[in-house]
């Protein structure tokens, strides 16, 4: 549904319309081509892949196909009719933690207090909702200042990194929240994934101090094309493969996997939290099983010499060294063989 949150004359006379759309339900489709538009239009041949991913991601969120998973909320500043500023959020209906992001604004109309018409509401409708926190990163410090100013907070402090806007009636922080959500050693549930487990894995998982300070989430060679779960989601949507999720027994996501068909051959790779790593087979063995018997192919992992953690999981799940490419990771003096172990499913 689309709604028109506010209109008024701004200081300079233009008129400001700030509107707010929650799929499912019609929408502008001068909106619509503002959104994919942009994407870092500024800087469009940056990190390409990535905003074309994203633009896929919109497009599903748009037409409601994630709305009995996700609950998404655009936002949008119109300056005399023209699309001119948004972000976004969205969060899991079933765990209530989620993402904001996409905060961008048109150069011709920056430094007009645009991005603190969307944030406000955007803050005012995340305290209103089931949400319970929402996740996002930043490498820019005046940004970061801004989010601070609404609420955000970073999560292991400094200047820029990832940040949490949350509600505290269960936990103090994200720190403390990622604490209690993550205690426990055993795999309680494997299945495929969702939409739904986007933020999850995401967000949530990705920025638990075992994934995020630990270099647990890596990707070597062609395996890099699919860094996380939201690119590898569209490639399963396509058909292109298959994703599995681990649940504790408190429902928390601990680890998921991937394996897809990239350029005719089949890629396999997975994050898992520390402590559930003796368990983390059952999930890769899971998901080549699954990609087997949909594909009918064999997979590929890669890694590095250094990654003995994930080779040592891979071996124990059935792969098996296949090759090298000598010195193919890295340049310079700084270049490491890339391995590739074989996973028939």
């Amino acid at each position: 549904m689309l709604t028109v949150l506010k209109e008024a004359r701004m200081a300079d006379g233009s008129w400001l319309r700030v509107t707010r759309f929650r799929p499912p339900g019609e929408y502008p489709l001068a909106m619509w081509r503002y959104l994919m538009e942009a994407f870092k239009c500024d800087d469009h041949r940056r990190n390409f892949i990535q905003h074309a991913y994203w633009r896929l991601d919109y497009r599903e969120r748009l037409d409601g196909h994630y709305a009995d998973y996700t609950e998404d909320n655009f936002y949008c500043a119109q300056v005399d009719d023209v699309y001119a500023a948004s972000l976004w959020f969205g969060y899991s209906k079933r765990s209530g933690r989620g993402n904001f992001g996409n905060v961008y604004t048109m150069p011709a109309y920056r430094r007009r207090g645009l991005m603190t018409e969307l944030l406000l509401p955007c803050v005012e409708d995340f305290a209103a909702s089931p949400a319970k926190m929402l996740c996002c990163s930043s490498g820019n410090p005046y940004a970061v200042a801004s989010y601070c100013k609404v609420g955000f907070r970073l999560i292991y402090g400094g200047e820029k990194g990832p940040l949490c806007l949350m509600k505290t009636d269960e936990a103090p922080n994200f720190l403390a929240a990622a604490e209690q959500a993550f205690a426990g050693k055993g795999i309680a549930l494997l299945r495929p994934g969702h939409p739904g487990d986007q933020f999850d894995c995401d967000k949530f998982l990705f920025y638990a101090p075992s994934i995020y300070q630990g270099g647990r989430h890596v990707r070597r060679g062609p395996a890099a094309q699919t860094p996380d779960y939201r690119i590898a989601l569209q490639e399963v949507l396509q058909g292109n493969g298959v994703q599995w999720v681990a649940e504790n027994a408190a429902g928390t996501m601990v680890g998921y996997a991937h394996a897809l068909r990239l350029q005719d051959h089949g890629i396999l790779d997975f994050t898992v939290h520390g402590d559930y790593i003796d368990a983390a087979p059952e999930l890769i063995q899971a998901t080549a099983s699954a990609f087997k018997a949909k594909m009918n192919m064999s997979m590929f992992f890669f890694a590095a010499p250094t990654d003995q953690e994930k080779i040592s999981l891979v071996e124990r799940s059935g792969g098996v060294l296949a090759g090298k490419l000598p010195g193919a990771l890295g340049s310079g003096d700084r270049v490491a063989d890339l391995l590739a172990f074989k996973i028939d499913g």
